[in-house]
């Protein structure tokens, strides 16, 4: 498990890093799509402030609004994981 592709990104290097490493960690529990986008959100509030967002899943459209510097969309394998803060 593990292969990532980054689709967009404008978080910086090192946050981007930590992301992967939440969603990687997630998919490693063995939990549901929901349970995974909000045990990823709550680490991203936690390392990071308040105010983010996931989504995750293997098929899913989303149009968001996020303040800048503050996304990333990306596939581990076959699942997505877009996150992204705002407010």
């Amino acid at each position: 498990m593990g292969e990532v592709k980054m689709i967009q990104s404008e978080l910086p290097e090192s946050m981007e890093g930590t992301a992967v490493s939440y969603a990687k960690d997630a998919m490693k529990l063995k939990i549901t799509e929901s349970e995974m986008a909000k045990e990823i959100k709550t680490k991203m509030d936690k390392a990071f402030g308040k105010h983010w967002h996931c989504v995750v899943g293997k098929n899913f459209g989303s149009y968001v609004t996020h303040d800048p510097g503050n996304y990333v969309f990306f596939y581990v394998d076959k699942m997505a994981f877009q996150i992204s803060r705002f407010g």
